[in-house]
């Protein structure tokens, strides 16, 4: 799930009607990218708990 504003709505009140659409009992996946730290403090603000991070990995070119 991502969500995204323009600063006319909060965050917080974004992701509670995301998740309205969700029905109960399913999971929920959240990426949040590490430099976002409004971001992150909305998940957390509704309850998400981070488990861990992702990292990209692009192979080198050959030469």
């Amino acid at each position: 799930m991502g969500i995204e504003t323009d600063g006319s709505v909060d965050p917080l009140d974004l992701l509670r009607a995301a998740e309205a659409e969700v029905r109960p009992g399913e999971p929920v996946l959240a990426a949040v990218a590490p430099g976002n730290a409004r971001a992150l403090r909305t998940f957390l603000a509704a309850g998400y708990t981070p488990l861990g991070s992702v990292q990209l990995v692009v192979p080198r070119s050959l030469p």
